[in-house]
């Protein structure tokens, strides 16, 4: 018996027994197309976030300034306006964009 008899013969017995039970074979059916939608879902996000490269020219030369502030205990801290004045004079630099994260409240009255 070759491997192409073997698998004709179980794909006729996975049919015969999912049309013996049409609510388990409904049941498989949505499993596996949530399953299917969701890992697309995510490759689709991943994709677009991780995977694409930024749209501007020479992306893999950009990089993000941080500096330390040992004295509240933060290894991480985004640089002040006043150091972010002082890189934009760095020769080495083609050039230097500065950006903050606020947040807004919008309420209605």
């Amino acid at each position: 018996m070759t491997w192409t008899d073997t698998l004709t013969r179980d794909v006729w017995f996975a049919v015969r027994s999912l049309v013996r039970l049409p609510l388990f074979a409904a049941a498989a059916i949505l499993t596996l197309a949530l399953g299917i939608a969701t890992t697309t879902a995510m490759f689709t996000i991943v994709d677009g976030v991780v995977l694409r490269p930024l749209p501007y020219p020479h992306s893999e030369r950009l990089f993000e300034l941080l500096q330390s502030y040992p004295e509240k205990n933060l290894d991480r801290w985004t640089l002040s306006q006043a150091n972010a004045a002082g890189y934009m004079g760095v020769k080495r630099c083609e050039g230097f964009a500065a950006y903050a994260r606020t947040g807004v409240t919008v309420e209605e009255n």
